[in-house]
């Protein structure tokens, strides 16, 4: 993960007890690659080794975040993850409101394994809300994903299927929802105009500079939000490991109600705060 000073938080008591915050990797997988799921052309966020962190103290998980490149993202409770075939996967999720972006609309990723890994489903049980799913039509779009702009094609022709399921399971954590799965329907089908856009995608081979593969100003806005979320993330692992908060089993109370505190806390996404397992 990336090296970066830790918030501005006070420190809280270290208890002798209290063990050392460590960093577990749980997978790696080389080969991978990130987009933004986009109706229009899917924009290819990185490209590398697929990494997922757990930062824990003894037993106790404080929070899990996957890495690929320089893009680093949340693995919560409030974060929508589907399987739809087993070397594609989407996380959908909330970005926090700012003054710049007040209301802002949930991330999709689009995450292409270059080899199928059993291990990943397991893991994004355990820490995300995590469903398989699949889409009928899609098939010749996936098998035929090689590079970054077969990839681009797949995430472009069923960006409607991710983003309205996606979008309604985060709207449906964000309320407090329980059992946020039953009754969001997931639409299994692609239609024949978005398989022919996924296909023209994939005939025109568009390169950087082309004019029709410069990016939208919506775009721009969810590469904005898409660092956003990277920062925040570091931000998180990186002030729990520097020991700007020191844990025993708990976070004190005192800590967690003071304004720093409260601060620090509001990156840590949903459950992601204090998992046990």
């Amino acid at each position: 993960m990336a090296d970066l000073a830790p918030p501005e938080i006070p420190r809280s008591p270290v208890s002798p007890d209290a063990p050392a915050p460590s960093d577990d990797v749980l997978l790696r997988a080389p080969g991978a690659q990130l987009h933004l799921v986009d109706r229009r052309r899917s924009h290819p966020l990185a490209a590398g080794e697929l990494s997922l962190h757990r930062i824990r103290a003894g037993d106790t998980s404080l929070a899990a975040i996957a890495a690929l490149g320089p893009v680093q993202w949340p693995l919560a409770r409030d974060v929508a993850a589907v399987k739809l075939d087993p070397r594609h996967y989407s996380f959908s999720f909330a970005v926090p409101a700012s003054p710049d972006d007040p209301a802002p609309d949930p991330l999709h990723y689009g995450l292409t394994l270059s080899v199928p890994d059993p291990r990943l489903d397991a893991l994004l049980g355990a820490y995300t809300r995590f469903s398989a799913h699949s889409v009928a039509g899609s098939e010749g779009l996936a098998g035929g994903v090689r590079g970054e702009v077969e990839a681009a094609a797949y995430w472009t022709a069923v960006a409607p299927n991710v983003e309205e399921y996606g979008s309604a399971v985060a709207r449906a954590i964000a309320s407090g929802a329980e059992n946020v799965a039953k009754g969001i329907l997931w639409c299994g089908v692609m239609t024949v105009d978005r398989l022919r856009w996924g296909q023209e995608v994939l005939r025109k081979r568009i390169q950087p500079g082309d004019t029709e593969a410069e990016v939208s100003p919506e775009m721009l806005r969810r590469i904005k939000r898409a660092k956003k979320v990277t920062k925040m993330s570091e931000k998180v692992a990186t002030g729990i490991l520097s020991g700007v908060v020191k844990v025993t089993s708990y976070v004190t109370s005192s800590l967690v109600n003071s304004k720093a505190g409260k601060k620090f806390f509001s990156l840590l996404p949903g459950e992601a705060r204090f998992l046990t397992l």
